[in-house]
């Protein structure tokens, strides 16, 4: 049941990376709002690398259920944070 999980998981999160990537290359077309160029294509897959191999490690490392979720939060809150940070224009 584990490595179902975590195969289930997997590919819901390079779903959601391939989503998002894509979301980002097609939105000059229907808008001048988003300008992505390919420092943040690299920022994203960057991010999005990271925040893997910290789940993974996580779901690896920890064995209580909630250290785990613990964990799972502080990196979706740690990434969307940056994400964040990066996407302020200065």
């Amino acid at each position: 049941m584990h490595l179902r999980l975590n195969a289930a998981w997997r590919w819901l999160y390079v779903s959601f990376c391939l989503l998002v990537v894509l979301v980002a290359a097609a939105g000059p077309v229907f808008t001048d709002q988003i300008r992505w160029g390919a420092e943040d294509f690299a920022a994203a897959s960057g991010l999005f690398g990271l925040a893997y191999l910290a789940i993974e490690l996580s779901l690896l490392r920890l064995r209580r259920r909630s250290l785990r979720i613990a964990a799972l939060g502080l990196v979706a809150i740690s990434l969307l944070s940056v994400w964040a940070h990066l996407a302020i224009e200065f």
